[in-house]
């Protein structure tokens, strides 16, 4: 079972007055079979097996409290290899689509999992295409790692057509979606969703406009989202300079007939 380790250090700043800053740091321990390594040293494999809560201690003497890891933190400790979909655009998938415990879904383009891991986490079965095979290896350590068996993953061009058929859900997150519509259309159920997931304006507009002349989608919407983190130290708020401000358009259209 993978477990957390979670430095939290106060720290005391006085100029003029006083302020007492709480930083964190978060260190991921896939197993306890060994010793933890730190920048403090290493926590005992012994310590890794005591309950969610307790503090440990470092080698070095640095206090460190141990939780079980959470479902969010095998995704955030995924290995990447090309750009991953980030939770706020995926959460806006799952809401929006409204997919869960019965829920059948395809994942074209899966990159390194993580929005096949989300989709899986809340759906039945996900089906993942994923055109590169040297991804396939890393999706499936990915997966193994965030504890999903409800995922097949399959090495081929979904443009070339989807053989599962009545998804509730068909995901594209590929560099030309609107060439996969028709193959999406034939997967689906009637009432059932597509999300296109394209970072620029041009991609944008192909997707809308292949969608409507399919003749056999509603576009729902093209979408954006920013997440904004603050500061908050204090008096002092502020945003924080350093944010992902733009990732990527989705656009939500749904199968008619």
């Amino acid at each position: 079972m993978a477990r957390i380790l979670v430095q939290r250090e106060q720290r005391e700043n006085v100029n003029g007055r006083d302020r007492v800053v709480v930083e964190e740091h978060l260190y991921l321990v896939p197993s306890t079979d060994k010793d933890a390594m730190t920048a403090h040293g290493f926590v005992a494999k012994a310590d890794l097996k005591k309950p969610a809560g307790t503090s440990v201690k470092t080698n070095t003497g640095k206090e460190l409290i141990l939780l079980d890891a959470s479902f969010a933190d095998a995704i955030a400790h995924f290995q990447k290899l090309p750009q991953t979909i980030l939770p706020k655009d995926a959460g806006l998938i799952i809401t929006t689509t409204g997919i869960g415990k019965d829920s059948i879904v395809i994942d074209a383009g899966a990159g390194s999992g993580a929005l096949t891991a989300m989709l899986a986490r809340v759906s039945k079965h996900v089906t993942a295409y994923e055109i590169k095979e040297e991804y396939l290896k890393n999706i499936e350590k990915n997966l193994k790692f965030a504890g999903l068996d409800n995922v097949t993953l399959k090495h081929a061009d979904i443009t070339e057509g989807i053989e599962e058929r009545n998804v509730d859900l068909v995901t594209l997150d590929m560099p030309e979606p609107w060439h996969a519509i028709r193959a999406a259309h034939a997967a689906l159920r009637p009432g059932g969703y597509v999300v296109m997931y394209v970072p620029s304006v041009p991609q944008m507009m192909q997707c809308v406009d292949g969608l409507e002349a399919s003749g056999t989608f509603l576009v729902l919407k093209a979408v954006e989202l920013i997440e904004r983190p603050w500061h908050v130290e204090g008096k002092k708020v502020r945003p924080k300079s350093d944010f992902v401000g733009h990732t990527a358009f989705l656009i939500f259209a749904r199968k008619l007939q």
